[in-house]
């Protein structure tokens, strides 16, 4: 189909990404890629968008100027979101107004009875909003939910997009991106980068289990690399894929590529990797092209739980990865999770003695969250667990949970959170380890946020 032809039925749309209402307790700032990859497809196709990063950018947006206006909506910013879509209708605003971001057709329902939203896009957002946009049947339109007389109507999920080549590189230049930051890092400017799309696994906890992984091309990927660095001056990305190395040819082929090119960039693979899907001679390679930071992600330190997670490999696949780091002066991050539904006392705290024993340079400890969507938030919710109020911010490094494991109490899970990252952090060579690899200011940012967050 030639949608150049197609004319859009607004004349100008307001992305806005806005913050949690505990914006201090949030720690990384990064471009929001899905948001932006949806703008600069719509550009494309001839359709003006501005970008509201309320992350780093402070100002309000000044809504009146628009006639249609996305939020890219989480977990973690919903009461922002609600109020600013209440501000919009008090104040008489007739503009559509639409959600994107990782929706699920339950809470789509409610964005739409109780907010009086026009339409929620359920799935990736280019294809579906564009169509929205320039059609006059919603009903015509993959992937959204919109109210038909009092009736909320969901019209079915939208195929994927296989070949993601087809899709612009995000609009990095509609938002500052000197102002993003990361604590842990090397260089700045920071930016970000998502070099695939999809998840092959199973994890019970995820969201992202649509079992497709879609990978960019080597120089896809490269030339984009090369644009942020050499047009918006970026001198460190975030690869946030969730499977960068699943593809071991690729990965292999992508850091080759940054090395013929020259382009002198660092990489961090702080989103995890699969500990299956790499080995030593691939690590050395990525290190080659900059990459100096890796995090893996056993997310327990007990094999049961591994297992009821469906992670899908061993504790001893993940020591052999960060040994194999180790050896390569790779620095290395662990993620867990703490406070599953079914785990104990006990189970948490082997949690902490492998992480412990692990000894990587980072360890993040993040709460047990239900998102919506996956299987165990239905069997939290079937068991009487989740708080009442689902509109509330929820933040997985944060006190704001949504709901109360059984076996747990409030105030136990709390104080073994904060004794977790004392017991790593507050010991002699770990400290004098942060402090020869960050900066003063990065390390000053990340206790604030250690306080702000009730972690320490």
């Amino acid at each position: 189909m030639d949608y150049s032809s197609i004319k859009s039925k607004v004349q100008r749309l307001l992305f806005v990404f806005p913050t949690p209402v505990r914006k201090q307790a949030f720690l990384n700032t990064l471009p929001p890629l899905g948001l932006l990859s949806v703008a600069s497809y719509l550009e494309s196709k001839g359709i003006p968008t501005d970008v509201v990063d309320c992350h780093v950018q402070t100002k309000d947006p000044d809504f009146s100027k628009y006639d249609a206006i996305c939020f890219a909506v989480n977990i973690a910013n919903v009461e922002n979101t609600a109020d600013y879509i209440k501000e919009i209708r008090q104040n008489g605003g007739k503009q559509k107004i639409l959600i994107g971001g990782p929706q699920v057709p339950h809470r789509g329902k409610r964005w739409i009875s109780e907010y009086n939203v026009d339409a929620v896009i359920i799935g990736e957002g280019e294809l579906t909003m564009h169509d929205y946009l320039t059609s006059d049947d919603p009903s015509s339109v993959k992937g959204i939910l919109y109210r038909a007389d009092k009736e909320v109507l969901y019209t079915g999920d939208r195929p994927l997009v296989m070949n993601l080549d087809t899709f612009p590189f995000p609009a990095l230049d509609k938002v500052p991106i000197k102002k993003y930051n990361l604590p842990i890092k090397k260089d700045f400017p920071v930016s970000s980068i998502s070099t695939s799309r999809g998840c092959p696994a199973k994890c019970t906890f995820c969201y992202a289990r649509d079992g497709v992984w879609r990978q960019r091309s080597v120089k896809n990927v490269v030339d984009e690399i090369e644009w942020q660095v050499n047009k918006l001056g970026v001198k460190e990305l975030w690869i946030a894929d969730d499977n960068f190395t699943l593809n071991r040819q690729r990965a292999w082929g992508i850091a080759q590529e940054i090395l013929n090119r020259k382009i002198k960039v660092k990489m961090q693979l702080k989103n995890g990797i699969r500990v299956d899907k790499v080995d030593k001679e691939l690590l050395a390679k990525l290190k080659e092209a900059g990459v100096w930071l890796v995090a893996v992600a056993p997310e327990s330190g007990k094999q049961e739980t591994l297992d009821r997670i469906k992670k899908g490999f061993t504790l001893e696949r993940v020591q052999q990865a960060v040994q194999w780091c180790k050896e390569l002066d790779i620095k290395t991050f662990a993620l867990f999770i703490l406070g599953l539904p079914w785990e104990t006392k006990e189970d948490v705290e082997q949690t902490i003695r492998f992480a412990n024993s692990l000894d990587t340079d980072f360890v993040q400890f993040a709460r047990y969250t239900p998102i919506e969507g996956t299987p165990i938030y239905d069997d939290v919710k079937a068991d009487g667990m989740l708080f009442e109020n689902e509109f509330k911010d929820v933040g997985t490094h944060v006190d704001t949970l949504n709901y109360h494991p059984k076996l747990i109490t409030q105030s136990d899970m709390q104080n073994m959170f904060k004794n977790a990252y004392r017991g790593y952090y507050l010991k002699p060579r770990r400290i004098l380890n942060i402090f020869n690899m960050l900066s003063f200011r990065d390390i000053y940012f990340s206790a604030k946020f250690a306080f702000a967050s009730h972690s320490m």
